[in-house]
């Protein structure tokens, strides 16, 4: 039971410090996500194109009365940074429809300066070792797994990039030895036409023998 407490404990403050989603964006596709939000509080997102295309998509964000609080245009890292003036759902939309071909990997996190706070926060009550103990534990925990979600994310980026570099580098270089064998064949054909054009030919004439009479 105290093993069953002391890991709902640790699991709601790493739950608390940010919300973090990696999702698939289609071609020609808007995809929207809501979240509750309170009033008056700091708030902060991180915005990352993972993979396709030129790595940038487009993203709005709304409040609850459909006001535009913030839109970008062919993004691929953003941070916004906002203040909530009402309490309700908040609207993040992320488009793609400017492309007609790639599909699109985005992150995203959501991030409470209050909650953060809190979560680091020495929590009320009597100051024993053993609580001082969990609660820093909580908190190296959640450092470590918004470290951890961060590098996995920087690490995708950067295989992903590579791979593509990868492809069309291989396309290109295939490309070009193509075109060279090809090259080297049309040379061999210009030289045999060359020397396949018939030259004239000199024979020697044959002394007339005239006849006696």
């Amino acid at each position: 039971m105290f093993m069953l407490q002391l890991s709902i404990f640790l699991s709601c403050i790493v739950h608390n410090l940010a919300y973090q989603l990696t999702f698939e964006l289609e071609d020609r596709q808007m995809r929207c996500f809501f979240k509750t939000l309170t009033k008056d509080t700091a708030y902060f997102i991180d915005i990352q194109v993972v993979s396709g295309g030129n790595y940038d998509v487009d993203f709005t964000l709304f409040d609850p009365m459909r006001k535009i609080i913030d839109h970008r245009q062919r993004s691929s890292y953003e941070t916004v940074q906002f203040n909530s003036t009402v309490d309700g759902d908040f609207k993040l939309c992320f488009s793609n429809v400017f492309s007609s071909v790639t599909h699109k990997v985005v992150f995203f996190a959501w991030y409470n300066e209050r909650e953060v706070d809190s979560a680091y926060a020495e929590k009320p009550g009597p100051d024993t070792l053993f609580l001082s103990t969990v609660h820093n534990i909580a908190v190296h925990l959640s450092k470590i797994t918004n470290t951890q979600v961060r590098e996995r994310m920087l690490n995708s980026l950067s295989f992903n990039f590579g791979a593509q570099l990868n492809s069309r580098v291989f396309y290109w270089s295939l490309g070009q030895s193509i075109l060279i064998i090809l090259v080297g064949i049309g040379q061999v054909f210009v030289l045999r036409s060359l020397f396949s054009v018939p030259t004239a030919r000199y024979s020697a004439q044959k002394p007339l023998i005239l006849g006696s009479r």
